[in-house]
């Protein structure tokens, strides 16, 4: 549904990631059909689909130029103000603090970037573009807890009013979507909120106790 927040959680081999893939129409798919604003996305332009999605992944990729034309890879025609702006939100304040502000280049001899610095400059680059569906794919997986929690303030922040699609193996990072999916070697195990799967006592339950221990 449009604005809705959907989570997809389990076992590494549940398709979660496959699923994304579909969706961007890098696989196609005879079986059964996913509908967008109720159009097939096989009727849909992939070039005119994929403009109105945007992935976060575990593991951002950014290009050996500079910061300005790393954002604008978003927005192409986006203003000095409205770059600013996205990166502010994001909570990018260490590009401010460079030498050259958004000249900065990007590479190994001039500006190494840790990866929760460029997580945050692609989280910039997708508040800049504005898309309609947002997939968050291990988003913050690889983040230390203290910067994990900063990280989802700001996808939090960028997730309000846009279609949502969360893959994650941790649990705090989705107990506030709308739905939750639970899945299992491809099938669908559960499916509730957070408050209604615990109450379950089904696999859910069992994992998220099991991340409270760890």
């Amino acid at each position: 549904k449009s604005w809705e927040k959907v989570a997809l959680v389990w076992s590494t081999w549940s398709w979660k990631t496959t699923i994304s893939k579909i969706l961007l129409r890098l696989f196609e798919i005879n079986s059964w059909e996913i509908l967008v604003n109720w159009n097939n996305i096989k009727d849909i332009k992939k070039s005119s689909l994929r403009k109105h999605i945007w992935i976060v992944m575990q593991d951002s990729s950014l290009f050996n130029t500079s910061i300005l034309e790393n954002m604008k890879y978003a927005k192409t025609d986006a203003s000095l103000e409205e770059i600013e702006n996205a990166l502010k939100k994001a909570k990018a304040d260490f590009v401010f603090k460079t030498e050259d502000w958004l000249n900065t280049l990007i590479w190994e001899r001039w500006l190494k970037l840790s990866g929760w610095e460029k997580q945050r400059i692609n989280i910039a680059r997708i508040m800049l573009k504005n898309p309609e569906i947002l997939i968050l794919d291990e988003a913050t997986s690889a983040l230390d807890n203290k910067t994990e929690i900063e990280i989802q303030q700001s996808l939090d922040a960028l997730m309000e009013g846009k279609t949502s699609i969360i893959i994650a193996h941790r649990l705090s990072t989705i107990k506030k979507a709308d739905r939750i999916f639970v899945l299992k070697e491809g099938v669908l195990f559960e499916e509730g909120t957070h408050e209604e799967l615990m109450k379950l006592s089904g696999e859910y339950s069992k994992l998220y106790e099991l991340s409270q221990k760890s």
